[in-house]
């Protein structure tokens, strides 16, 4: 009965981790891109209410991207970029660092969460030997299967009440109120605004569910491959 119950939870844990390993994933990749941040920046024309121009912009995402990737104090990372390292208040800087622990931790997340799916899939191998293949095959389109209900549920609140997901999700990642920002006074919010944070939601929910298929695919053709070798 106990190892019964490991298994049981051990496939749980499986399902949980594979979607989790691809959206974090996307989600550190796009943090440490600054091209994509220029780009949604542009879309959402900020610099007609930042008053910072193309160039500048790109200047303080670097920054940004650079301040994300280590331990140095956001004004060296601004500076060495050539932005000003004055671009943000106290308040936003506090936040960023926040948000920066919250980034580490997303990737001490994602190491789990990919280790442990790798690691299940080997030891299914393992313990089906001749049919391998099609063990494998078959726990990719669990995960397949598992990512897609995240990607359903993501994606409908998302379009359906982005706000409130939104918020509860600062709610849940800062023990402080400094995310609250006014655009009369912070520039991040006006670098960032909420239409930004929206389309970045989406583009998240699309590369997920884009890799869950892949990743069905991918299982659908070793269960077949398995199934002739037997």
């Amino acid at each position: 009965m106990p190892s019964r119950l490991i298994r049981v939870l051990a496939r749980i844990l499986f399902c949980i981790a594979v979607p989790i390993a691809i959206l974090t994933t996307f989600i550190i990749a796009m943090i440490y891109d600054a091209d994509y941040y220029l780009r949604g920046e542009l879309r959402q024309q900020v610099h007609l209410t930042s008053g910072l121009t193309q160039s500048e912009l790109v200047e303080v995402n670097r920054g940004l991207v650079d301040f994300f990737s280590g331990r140095e104090a956001l004004s060296s990372t601004l500076e060495r970029a050539g932005a000003s390292p004055t671009v943000f208040n106290q308040k936003e800087t506090i936040h960023l660092e926040d948000v920066r622990e919250l980034i580490f931790g997303i990737t001490t997340v994602r190491l789990i969460a990919g280790a442990y799916s790798v690691l299940f899939l080997v030891g299914a191998a393992m313990t089906a030997r001749a049919r391998a293949l099609a063990r494998v095959g078959r726990w990719l389109l669990v995960g397949c299967l598992a990512t897609f209900v995240l990607v359903a549920i993501a994606g409908v609140f998302s379009v359906l009440d982005f706000n409130t997901l939104f918020l509860q999700f600062h709610l849940l990642s800062f023990r402080n109120d400094y995310w609250l920002l006014d655009p009369r006074t912070d520039m991040l919010i006006r670098m960032f605004p909420f239409g930004f944070w929206f389309e970045a939601a989406l583009t998240l929910v699309m590369q997920t569910a884009l890799t869950g298929l892949i990743l069905g695919v991918v299982g659908g053709g070793l269960a077949l491959l398995g199934r002739r070798h037997k």
